[in-house]
């Protein structure tokens, strides 16, 4: 067996790797670009990266790619990307035609003839573009599309390049620098010097200083301003084929068929060795967030988001582990592939030191103290003295920690175990078992269980100052004090630490990592202080290995680092954000301000004093507002105009953060809501069911810093339909007033035409019944007078002096008091029972006093307060008289009586005559004619007085009276008179 690990050493040793590189990610076809052939990168003043290729030309804003491309082109590639003044994109393809991109497609422009060749243009005072061509540059107005002029410059010009509003022709005969405004002058006479093999390519102004660059002839660089020529770029193979170089305010990218040389100002190189060395570069873009973009020919994009991140790979395998001493700026490191290399924290130079003869990841490296003893712990420990293996256990090794006198504690599946190097231990910790006697093995390698701990080992650590023996495993944390007692230790409320790993800090302090519940400072096996995620403390619980450097402790969690200053308790988070690859960190060491990784990859490394917040603010950009997939126009006032059918709107947008772009949130708000968390990887918003209206959209992005970018502020304005527009509202109220005041105005006219037609009918009835009544009264009051003047002219005739005076009186009386009532269409009810005792007196002269009457009063009625028709009641008393008591024999009597009824007044008119049926039998005789009018006017009255009563109305009724013989003895008149000609007045 050693032979056949002297022999891998041997062969290792034939390996020595230098090689660092910047840490990047492909952009490529397998992420969305159309081709892996790159020939130029542009970032426009928004923030959007442009892509020259061989198939056109694509947009990219870190997630999504928008091609280009126009049937014009002779050939499919473009390059050379250029910007305007007012963010215009010109490119040019090889056979010297110039594009334009205009509203999201590319446009020919015309007005440039080409010659069928290229030569770089540039767009000086972000508005001319300027381009050699043959033996004139021509001006060209980008804003109004047309040829401005020509200068001619007298030599073949076959490439040109560009400084800062300064151009330089490369002609055949001489180099000519142009400005914007046509001036020129020669800056050289010829293309070659006398030592040249072939001609400037390329002229930089680099500092204080215009370099020529050559293609392929080395030395590559000569002076403009006659200092001398011939100058070698350090580093720059002589093989060199220099495809394009980009200079910034402190670099010099020199891109070349082998990768890109990256230099300082004065040509100093800055990496050891070329970037991208198996790819060839064709460009090198640095963006706004400081991100490095390198292009290729042939594989994609090289995105490079940290120059301070650095990979050193080693080989095709993995780094697993660091050793525990850093001896001669030299690490030792474990791999995948049971290998160990050693590692020079310096110059990154890797080379081989030994091979693990089982194939399996090295899990701890230990280098004893003192000795030249190294412990490699995978499935078998494995103990090299130098180089040479010196033994190996059949026991997976954890971790290690060295004790004294060569004695050492290794973590093992089974628990822990004490081995030694030398075969006499000379002095036994209390916590030692025993050897067993019947194992030589053991004896010899002096195996002891460190007792009484049995569960599986994770991690192990011997505090010298204490001489306290820190053991990590499966069931939790303890120690074992120097006298062998064993203490678990756990928090403080009693819960078991799960430690992933144990450090010395500084006073007594002992640093434990978890798995899960972050870190814990121990002092005098208690907790003193504790760092959780949930108190803000830390980014993740997750701790899986560490490194003290000075105050901060660096941490490994799932694809980030974190790194917490134990005084001023600041913490750095390293991730994605930072330009670390998504990759499986095994380990970590801190050394000479510089933290090295252990990964998949290989070695990374970044300077401890590596920024780790992200201060710039991410970039919302507008592209579009579609409905239904079709582009919406902004008005001129920034506001998007929908129908009011046109209710759903997609939001696209650019989310312009390439460095951090998965780990951006995004949001949005609607006229000044509730934020709304919305998905970043759709770069997409999507309104559905917009009631009409206007609303105000405002998206805002957040960093993993929690930098807020500027709102990016979308107006949408939702058209009510025409039945709600205010115009429309305005000519329907309009309209309904219109209609209203109409209907009203027509309304009003047919009112006042009824009230007019029913005042008048009003007033002719009541013309019509007051010229009635009084017509009736005018022919009743005559007839009354008539029998009267009969009664006097009897009494005369008789010479009964004394009853014509006595009559005439009472006649006078009642004249006057018929004249009386005859103006007044209502009387008390006084009046009228006056007036009847009148009428009856003068009658019971009249009749020899054979006439006998009775008025009989009920006593709850109030005479005075009771008002009726005038001469209502006497032509019934009349009636009694003349038609029933006139033709009887004997004695004749009339009784007349008022009752109080509910709702009027009772009046009944008794007489013992000769009957209703005789009454007619004589009438119809004598057929005289103020008979029949006076009954026929008395119930016209009736019917006048009627018709403003209602249903209480005035009534009659008759009852004829009959003896037991059937002959007749009298009639009866029930006369009803409502309440409504009751009036009262105070008491």
């Amino acid at each position: 067996m050693k032979w056949w690990l002297i022999f891998c050493y041997c062969l290792g040793c034939m390996m020595h790797v230098y090689a660092q590189t910047p840490v990047y990610r492909w952009i490529n076809n397998t992420n969305g670009l159309p081709t892996n052939a790159i020939y130029y990168l542009h970032q426009d003043k928004r923030g959007f990266i442009w892509i020259a290729h061989d198939r056109g030309l694509t947009r990219y804003d870190g997630k999504k790619f928008k091609h280009f491309n126009n049937v014009s082109q002779r050939g499919r590639s473009l390059t050379n990307i250029m910007e305007t003044g007012d963010s215009v994109i010109w490119c040019q393809d090889f056979a010297g035609n110039f594009f334009y991109v205009q509203n999201d497609s590319l446009m020919l422009e015309q007005r440039i003839v080409s010659n069928g060749l290229y030569a770089p243009a540039c767009i000086f005072n972000e508005r001319y573009l300027v381009h050699p061509n043959t033996k004139y540059i021509y001006y060209f107005d980008t804003k109004s599309h047309r040829p401005l002029n020509r200068k001619s410059i007298g030599a073949n010009v076959f490439h040109a390049s560009y400084g800062v509003n300064i151009g330089y022709a490369i002609g055949a005969e001489e180099i000519v620098a142009f400005d914007s405004k046509g001036f020129k002058r020669v800056i050289r006479k010829s293309k070659k010097q006398a030592s040249d093999k072939e001609s400037v390519f390329f002229i930089k102004e680099i500092g204080s200083r215009i370099i020529c660059f050559y293609k392929s002839w080395s030395p590559h660089i000569t002076l403009i301003d006659g200092s001398p020529v011939g100058l070698q770029v350090p580093d720059l193979p002589n093989s060199a084929f220099i495809k394009e170089v980009f200079t910034t305010n402190s670099d010099v990218w020199i891109c070349t068929s082998s990768g890109v040389y990256w230099y300082d100002t004065l040509l100093r190189p800055k990496s050891r060795a070329p970037i991208l060395v198996d790819f060839s570069v064709s460009n090198v873009m640095q963006d706004r967030e400081g991100n490095f973009w390198i292009s290729s020919t042939d594989k994609g994009i090289a995105f490079v988001p940290n120059l301070s991140l650095t990979l050193s790979p080693v080989g095709t395998t993995g780094v697993t582990a660091f050793s525990n001493l850093e001896r001669n700026n030299t690490l030792k490191i474990g791999t995948s592939r049971n290998q160990v290399y050693t590692f020079n924290t310096l110059t990154n130079e890797i080379q081989p030191y030994v091979t693990i003869p089982y194939n399996h990841e090295v899990i701890d490296l230990y280098e004893i103290p003192n000795t030249n003893y190294l412990l490699v712990g995978n499935n078998v420990i494995h103990l090299f003295d130098g180089r040479q293996p010196k033994w190996s256990l059949a026991n997976s090794g954890k971790s290690f920690t060295y004790v004294k006198d060569n004695m050492f504690i290794a973590a093992v599946t089974t628990g822990s175990i004490a081995l030694n190097t030398n075969k006499v231990i000379k002095s036994r910790p209390a916590w030692l078992g025993s050897p067993t006697p019947d194992d030589p093995a053991m004896l010899e390698l002096n195996y002891l269980t460190v007792q009484p701990v049995n569960a599986r080992g994770r991690y192990v650590y011997y505090d010298t100052a204490s001489k306290y023996l820190w053991i990590a495993t499966s069931n939790g944390l303890g120690c074992l004090d120097s006298v062998g007692r064993f203490r678990d230790l756990k928090y403080p409320n009693g819960n078991d630490v799960y430690a992933s790993q144990i450090l010395a800090y500084k006073n007594g302090i002992t640093v434990v990592s978890t798995f899960a519940t972050g870190i814990a400072l121990w002092q005098n096996n208690k907790v003193v202080k504790t760092y959780r995620q949930e108190n803000n403390q830390l980014a993740n619980n997750t701790i899986y290995k560490m490194d003290i450097d000075g105050d901060v402790l660096w941490m490994v969690s799932d694809y980030m680092v974190q790194a917490l200053n134990l005084v001023t308790n600041e913490l750095r988070v390293y991730s994605k954000a930072d330009g670390l690859p998504q990759v499986e960190i095994k380990d970590i060491k801190c050394s000479r301000g510089k933290v090295f990784l252990a990964t998949s990859l290989g070695i990374l490394s970044f300077p401890t004093n590596m920024p780790s917040k992200n201060e710039r603010k991410p970039v919302i950009e507008l592209l579009n507002v579609t409905y239904n997939n079709r582009k919406l126009a902004e008005s001129k006032k920034g506001t998007y105009q929908l129908l009011h059918k046109q209710n759903e709107v997609d939001i696209e947008y650019g989310l312009l953060a390439y460095k951090t772009g998965d780990e951006i949130r995004v949001q949005y708000r609607i006229n000044g809501g509730r934020w709304i968390d919305h998905n970043s990887d759709t770069r997409s918003l999507h309104l559905a069911s917009l009631l009409p209206g206007s609303y105000e959209v405002e998206i805002i992005a957040i960093n993993e810093d929690g930098i807020i970018a500027t709102p990016l502020t979308v107006n949408i304005k939702v058209a009510y339909p025409f039945w709600l527009q205010w115009w429309f509202m305005l000519l329907v109220i309009l309209a309904v007033i219109g209609l209203v005041r109409l209907y009203l105005r027509n309304r009003l006219k047919e009112i006042e035409q009824k009230n007019a037609l029913e005042a008048q009918k009003l007033q002719l009835e009541q013309e019509l019944q007051k010229s009635m009544l009084a017509a009736i009264k005018s022919q009743m009051n005559p007839h009354f007078l008539f029998n009267a003047l009969n009664t006097i002219q009897s009494y005369i005739y008789t010479n009964d002096k004394e009853n014509a005076s006595q009559y005439l009186g009472r006649f006078s009386e009642l004249t006057r008091m018929i004249l009386d009532m005859s103006n007044r269409e209502n009387i008390p009810l006084s009046d009228e029972i006056k007036a009847l005792k009148l009428y009856l007196s003068l009658e019971k002269i009249r009749f020899d006093e054979s006439l006998v009457y009775d008025i009989i009063i009920a006593k709850n009625i109030s005479v005075e307060l009771i008002h009726i028709p005038s001469m209502l009641i006497q032509p019934y008393v009349e009636n009694a008289i003349k038609h029933g008591l006139l033709h009887k024999r004997g004695a004749k009597k009339v009784t007349i009586t008022f009752e109080l009824r509910e709702n009027g007044i009772k009046v009944v008119i008794d007489d013992n005559g000769i009957g209703r049926e005789r009454s007619m039998q004589l009438n119809a005789l004598k057929r005289k004619r103020h008979d029949s009018f006076a009954t026929s006017a008395n119930e016209k009255r009736l019917e006048i007085l009627n018709k403003g009563l209602g249903s209480n109305t005035i009534s009659l009724h008759y009852t004829d009276k009959y003896d037991e013989h059937g002959n007749a003895i009298g009639t009866t008149v029930a006369i009803h008179i409502p309440f409504t000609t009751i009036k009262h007045t105070a008491s």
